[in-house]
């Protein structure tokens, strides 16, 4: 349990969060124009992994769950898993609506800041706390 949700019910609301993703498409039009063919691809691929990592978390046990979890984190898509969650009735509205509207609010206003920093920068950033998230992650669930 963490703050008083399992780690599913927290996951549930994390993929309901999609407002990240549409905050960060206003954001950010500039750098997405002429990538159509890209984004296409890319929500081809996160739309099988959501359908993959939706059925794992509501259909195995729990502790399966919490096992693959690292793995799936790198091939689940967050809109696919969303509408699979959102038809079985598994999100819990109030927290997923409070998360929706911050990741929204923060994917409008990142783009214009990360712009201003050296892409070098955010590479490394974004590596370093990647690896850091899945340490973590992977040293709470397989000790």
């Amino acid at each position: 349990m963490v703050v008083g949700f399992s780690i599913v019910t927290l996951l549930l609301i994390m993929f309901a969060g999609i407002g990240a993703g549409i905050g960060g498409v206003v954001g950010a039009q500039h750098e997405l124009k002429g990538q159509a063919a890209r984004v296409a691809v890319y929500m081809a691929i996160g739309a099988l992994g959501g359908v993959a990592g939706a059925f794992l978390l509501l259909e195995l046990d729990e502790k399966v769950f919490e096992f693959a979890a690292p793995a799936l984190i790198l091939f689940s898509s967050f809109l696919t898993a969303s509408v699979v969650f959102i038809a079985r009735g598994a999100v819990d509205w109030p927290a997923a609506i409070m998360l929706c509207v911050g990741c929204f609010v923060g994917g409008c206003i990142a783009p214009p800041i990360t712009r201003r920093i050296p892409a070098n920068a955010m590479r490394w950033a974004a590596v370093i706390a990647g690896v850091i998230l899945t340490v973590d992650l992977a040293l709470k669930t397989y000790r």
